[in-house]
């Protein structure tokens, strides 16, 4: 297994200083990509996401907060037309996400973090594991 660095400092509930212009900058550019439905990310890196005056806030709508991405991300893209299989999520609520809803999130006493290199595989359809 690959262990990649952490971006955030869960005792300070704040950012690493490596993570800086050039990961906001490739995650605004992924997530303003026509393909993308949604990008998971640290509830941190989402609030340093939102504390940026970007001209345009759109892209924001597709970060989405979520525990346990201090150290990676995952992009969930739209269904392609050509994958009848492919069950296509719900888009995200209206808004650019930075408000109430990451501030529930933020809000809570301890960021739940998983443990260094934990990370549970997910069930696959049978047709995709067959891939692996």
């Amino acid at each position: 297994d690959l262990e990649l660095p952490s971006m955030v400092d869960p005792r300070r509930r704040q950012l690493h200083q490596g993570f800086g212009e050039n990961h906001m900058e490739l995650l605004r550019l992924a997530a303003s990509a026509p393909d993308v439905e949604r990008i998971f990310v640290s509830p941190l890196i989402k609030q340093a996401m939102c504390e940026r005056p970007w001209q345009d806030r759109s892209f924001l709508r597709r970060l989405r907060p979520w525990f346990g991405h201090e150290d990676h991300l995952h992009v969930r893209l739209d269904c392609p037309p050509t994958s009848p299989d492919c069950i296509s999520q719900a888009p995200p609520p209206a808004g650019d996400g930075c408000g109430a809803e990451l501030s529930a999130w933020l809000d809570r006493r301890q960021i739940p973090q998983r443990a260094p290199g934990e990370r549970p595989d997910p069930e696959l359809p049978m047709r995709c594991a067959a891939l692996r």
